[in-house]
């Protein structure tokens, strides 16, 4: 919907969106979709790919703990 109609596309927390670098470079790349992330509303296309790897790695931890049990 926002390719189409072009707005600007507002999250809370970028890992809220998703925790895929793969997903979120994409985005960025996209040149029909802005996006913004309210929590760093500053933040240009680097700092997000940053974040993003850094979603992406705790999605690895929050697994690997939630395999390894108590």
């Amino acid at each position: 919907m926002v390719r189409a109609r072009g707005p600007e596309l507002l999250i809370a927390k970028l890992d809220r969106l998703s925790r895929d670098v793969a997903f979120i470079a994409t985005l960025i790349k996209d040149k029909k979709v802005r996006l913004r992330a309210a929590q760093m509303p500053n933040a240009d296309p680097f700092q997000l790919h940053l974040y993003a790897a850094l979603s992406e790695q705790e999605r690895k931890f929050i697994s690997e703990r939630t395999k390894g049990g108590p």
